[in-house]
């Protein structure tokens, strides 16, 4: 009876975790953002950021949030460089450092171990992949945002970023649907098809549609906005390509549960 009340409990947390991954994975990049600039002499206060309003666009797409840093200011000091510090905070040390601690998590076999902590970590994980292919994979090329101000402050080649950056979001992706989503299937004892095609499709759309309709949501320029398009897309494709009845599928299943 357990094993059946599982995968219902996993289902029923999962809007949960949503939203509770989201606001743990934004306010770190806020405050990384937020305390750079304080370090650095350009604001008053290290948590002086703005929340935004309890609305549901800024509780499921945080639309309101907000580092509450004058970029403009910092320009007019001539301080280029630092605004390039104060962008790279957010998605490349508060971002990044979340998405690789969570993956170290859900290795961690006191994680793993308790299946509802295994189910929040993973949220966690996939919650700061899909803010990272945002940032990278979806908005490189825009001239505003965190690597827009990023590439205005150093001179970095924005089409470096999208071509190294897409490569290993595309390797963290991979890893995702090859290696934690199994897990978890495994873990929430999902052994019904109906089961694994709910937690594939849940995910493929939080890592595809999701990121996607945030850029379209917001002004953004058209490549971002074509590129988001095409995420769209893709999403059934990769759908298709992970479907639980693929002989690969089954096999990493297999492998996992003799390790």
């Amino acid at each position: 009876m357990i094993k059946l009340q599982r995968p219902v409990a996993f289902a029923v947390l999962s809007p949960i975790f949503f939203i509770l991954s989201l606001w743990i994975s934004a306010l770190p990049h806020e405050y990384a953002h937020s305390i750079t600039a304080w370090l650095l002499g350009y604001k008053l206060g290290p948590f002086d950021i703005d929340y935004g309003s309890f609305d549901w666009r800024n509780v499921i797409f945080l639309d309101g949030i907000d580092k509450h840093v004058n970029y403009f200011l910092i320009h007019l000091f001539g301080a280029k460089n630092v605004i390039g510090l104060i962008a790279f905070a957010g998605p490349f040390i508060a971002t990044s450092s979340l998405y690789f601690v969570s993956l170290r998590a859900l290795r961690t076999p006191s994680v793993v171990g308790r299946p509802y902590l295994f189910y929040f970590c993973l949220w966690v994980n996939v919650t700061n992949l899909s803010e990272l292919i945002s940032y990278i994979g979806l908005r490189s090329i825009s001239r505003h945002g965190d690597i827009g101000h990023i590439q205005f402050a150093w001179g970095v080649s924005q089409w470096l970023v999208l071509t190294v950056g897409c490569l290993w979001l595309s390797i963290a992706t991979w890893h995702f649907f090859s290696r934690t989503l199994i897990v978890l299937y495994w873990i929430a004892g999902a052994n019904r098809k109906p089961l694994k095609c709910f937690f594939l499709i849940l995910f493929a759309v939080y890592l595809f549609v999701y990121p996607a309709a945030k850029v379209l949501l917001r002004n953004n320029d058209n490549f971002s906005r074509s590129i988001s398009i095409l995420f769209c897309v893709l999403t059934p494709v990769a759908v298709a390509a992970c479907w639980p009845g693929r002989d690969w599928v089954r096999k990493c299943g297999a492998a996992i549960r003799h390790i």
